[in-house]
């Protein structure tokens, strides 16, 4: 099918930079996949048919257990520990281990019995903990020490709000997701040390934000509704300390647009979709974006550079640190997007290979 020497796509050890790729090798990955999470060894974890997968390489299928006998949603992985839940309809947060072990992370000693892992760094894992009703969620996280993870805590919210998620972590320690309130409805929020970050107090559009992604550096994405739109229109943004909340907005003619992922590198790629409406009929396009230290870039659409018109990507789900991206069709499939530079080079060094051969006859 594709011809990519596993060893090589598996040890690259250098952070993908520099310009970005003008062509991708498109990896179909099926029907019914969909990709959550990209780990820096480029293995690939989402579901598979609404279940827990390993994605690629497909050699992890036949390691163990399938990951749908452990988790029923795989949501992040860091160094290849994979957190998400296990059981519904109570899902309880789990940490996954490359060894087969697996631990229960629990929920919030205040008699709260669900609890969810959306992201996890090195030293946290962040999500939410309630009641079996999941409107009443608060955000919460787990703090791993040489890899143990600790009790589940809350994450404050301001008096305004009662409920929320913690979507996202740095490798830096800030936390990001969404706060709501019965009167508003939900708004991008960070914490920092702990401390709730109100990422746009002046805001005076109603609510309707969401922080998706965020760097070592503090830089932030997601998407959020501006003075310049209509009130029910979004723009995906970004967010720096000293510039607050940019508006990114969408691909020329759309409407709406979302950034749910970025790499941790001073200037980050941050990946997500553009969208022409919100009807059902409306049309769905995957985006990346290279955003500058302040934040500022433009939305680029994905299908420009895979040479497949047959194939119409929708989302862009998310992004690992080698510029690998995973992303979603307009006919159900999961996809992995893999630089042309990597392949080539993999190319390449079959050809080197294959030379060498021939000298030694």
């Amino acid at each position: 099918m594709y011809r990519l020497t596993l060893a090589f796509l598996l040890l690259t050890s250098t952070a993908w930079a520099g310009a970005l790729p003008q062509h991708y090798q498109v990896i179909d990955l099926g029907v019914d996949t969909y990709v959550s999470a990209i780990d820096d060894d480029n293995t690939v974890i989402g579901s598979l048919n609404w279940r827990a997968a390993r994605l690629w390489p497909t050699r992890a299928y036949v390691d163990g257990p399938p990951l749908s006998s452990i988790l029923t949603a795989a949501m992040a992985i860091t160094d290849g520990i994979i957190v998400g839940s296990r059981g519904m309809p109570t899902p309880r947060a789990t940490l996954w281990r490359p060894d087969g072990s697996r631990v229960d992370l629990g929920s919030l000693g205040d008699g709260s019995l669900t609890s969810v892992a959306w992201a996890s760094s090195r030293t946290l894992i962040v999500g939410e903990c309630g009641a079996p009703d999941a409107a009443n969620a608060v955000p919460c996280f787990w703090r791993l020490t040489r890899g143990q993870p600790g009790p589940a805590q809350r994450l404050p919210l301001p008096p305004e709000f009662w409920y929320g998620q913690a979507l996202s972590v740095s490798a830096s320690g800030m936390i990001c997701g969404i706060a709501w309130s019965p009167s508003s409805g939900g708004q991008a929020m960070c914490w920092v040390d702990g401390r709730p970050l109100d990422l746009d107090p002046s805001t005076s559009q109603p609510a309707g934000s969401a922080a998706m992604g965020v760097t070592r550096h503090a830089l932030v994405v997601g998407t959020a509704p501006f003075p310049t739109t209509p009130w029910d229109v979004k723009h995906a943004f970004s967010w720096t300390r000293h510039r607050g909340l940019r508006d990114l907005g969408t691909l020329p003619g759309h409407v709406h647009s979302v950034l749910y992922a970025v790499t941790d590198e001073a200037r980050p790629l941050a990946v997500g979709m553009s969208v022409t409406g919100w009807q059902e009929a409306d049309v769905q396009t995957a985006v990346r974006v290279r955003l500058s230290t302040q934040g500022t870039g433009t939305l680029e659409d994905l299908n420009a550079f895979t040479a497949r018109p047959d194939m119409h990507l929708e989302q862009a789900t998310a992004v690992n640190r080698h510029g690998w991206i995973g992303a979603y069709t307009r006919t159900s499939h999961g996809v992995l997007l893999i630089p042309a530079d990597v392949v080539a080079k993999d190319h390449a060094d079959d050809d080197d290979d294959d030379d060498d051969d021939d000298n030694d006859e």
